[in-house]
């Protein structure tokens, strides 16, 4: 037993059907629970729809931002669906290398939508001898370097994104390459 509303939202279990044999068979019961069905047809689609209000790939579009909260993931409304989209997708990526050379440049690649380089002046090493040198440079400062080619980036949201994830110990300094148009 299947209807449709008024508004065309198909209603897959009538509560008229959930009645006693009994209550079935009274005109007045079935038409009463018929306006309930009415009513709560929008929220029952909702909830048999759930895993799509999550995917990201599915979600309707007025749910991105939304979604994107969840992550901590702030998007720009100028950015083309596809592209808010693809962040959202990539959020638990994002927080599984947050504050990393790696976590940086993916997330400098889907801010901008191009690959950028990451200089940190860190490295990594192992030694017997408490007294080697340490690896890398030692500069309080990660340097990020990343395309600006004009399009609907906007370099002080860029900044304050990555600001929050860079380690809170190290200054951050941004140097965009290409040219404006």
């Amino acid at each position: 037993m299947s209807a449709a509303t008024k508004d065309g939202v198909g209603v897959r279990h009538p509560i008229a059907s959930f009645l006693p044999a009994m209550l079935q068979a009274d005109e007045f019961c079935v038409r009463f629970t018929q306006g309930l069905d009415e009513v709560l047809a929008p929220a029952v689609a909702t909830i048999d729809n759930l895993d799509a209000y999550v995917d990201p790939w599915l979600s309707p579009a007025g749910f991105l931002d939304w979604l994107a909260s969840w992550f901590g993931i702030e998007l720009d409304a100028t950015w083309s669906e596809e592209r808010r989209r693809s962040l959202i997708a990539n959020a638990l990526e994002l927080g599984r290398w947050r504050g990393t050379v790696i976590g940086l440049a993916l997330l400098v690649e889907l801010y901008t939508g191009a690959p950028g380089e990451v200089d940190d002046g860190g490295g990594v090493a192992s030694s017997d001898d408490p007294d080697a040198l340490l690896p890398g440079q030692r500069r309080g400062t990660v340097i990020i370097r990343y395309a600006d080619e004009g399009d609907d980036l906007q370099p002080a949201r860029l900044a304050r994104v990555i600001r929050d994830v860079v380690p809170a110990h190290l200054a951050l300094q941004l140097e965009p390459f290409g040219a404006r148009t």
